[in-house]
């Protein structure tokens, strides 16, 4: 009976440290364990969380953008597109260029040839006097150069009046020379189709080849014969030819010998390229290229 009660006895205090040690497991298991930090109980909160619980981190707010004063910002404005070509092709909205009407009315506006034909339609007599102050002017300067080629040439008295008088003689024929021209065109005989705008030599160039070479044949036998005459030791003989050469053709464009073709002006004038005036359309375009 004793061995049988202390085996029960032993049964007993076996069950029962197993009871203890079993409950005490359960106890551990069970109760939470003390975090170490705030940091890491909110992490282990956190990350105990499902994955649909758990918040998106918030993006950082952008700093403010400072103000900047309007000296700054204008100098750190970004350059336009448009205002890059504009600069790129020389387009400006504020100046734009003038057209070529407006260049056309302009170059209208600066010519006296409206007014010289006004006059030769309207006022005959007013385009005779615009001719007549022209030659005046004309005569101080034809003198001025007389006289500097007689002095050029070192010419005594009598040579320089032989001198003077060539020149007459080539004024006289040239003029006659207009004079005739001038008669072809009032008679019909050339051809007026194509003459009215002022250019009646372009329509005719055959018989202003000729009109040309009757004024340089003029010119010439004057100039060679004068050569002749003058006995010029003192001066080289190339000097004497330019200098009597140079005479003789500024001679033939006096304004007194193209006197005749005031009368046939609006047919003419585009033709001619002397002096400042009446007749100086080619000259004032070839000035204006």
């Amino acid at each position: 009976m004793k061995t049988k009660n202390v085996i029960t006895c032993l049964l007993a205090f076996a069950v029962g440290v197993v009871a203890g040690w079993f409950a005490a497991s359960v106890r551990r298991a069970v109760a939470p364990r003390p975090p170490q930090s705030v940091a890491a109980a909110a992490s282990m909160a956190v990350s105990m969380k499902p994955p649909s619980a758990v918040k998106p981190k918030r993006k950082a707010r952008a700093k403010p953008v400072p103000e900047v004063s309007a000296a700054k910002t204008a100098k750190s404005k970004p350059v336009r597109l448009e205002a890059v070509q504009s600069a790129t092709t020389g387009d400006s909205a504020e100046t734009p260029k003038a057209d070529g009407a407006d260049a056309e009315k302009k170059a209208k506006d600066d010519s006296p040839f409206p007014r010289y034909l006004d006059m030769f339609r309207n006022d005959p007599a007013a385009l005779a006097a615009e001719f007549e102050k022209e030659t005046e002017a004309d005569h101080v300067k034809q003198r001025k150069m007389c006289d500097e080629a007689i002095a050029k040439l070192k010419l005594n008295e009598e040579q320089a009046a032989l001198f003077e008088k060539a020149l007459d003689d080539i004024r006289n024929a040239v003029l006659q020379n207009m004079q005739a021209d001038v008669d072809i065109i009032t008679s019909g005989q050339a051809n007026m189709d194509t003459a009215a705008d002022g250019r009646f030599w372009d329509s005719n160039l055959l018989l202003m080849d000729q009109a040309v070479a009757a004024r340089e044949k003029i010119v010439r036998d004057a100039a060679v014969e004068l050569y002749n005459q003058l006995d010029v030791d003192s001066v080289p003989d190339a000097e004497k030819q330019r200098i009597i050469k140079g005479a003789t053709y500024k001679t033939s464009f006096s304004f007194d010998c193209y006197e005749p073709m005031l009368q046939v002006y609006d047919k003419v004038y585009k033709n001619m390229g002397f002096g400042n005036g009446i007749f100086s359309w080619c000259t004032r375009q070839s000035q204006k290229k």
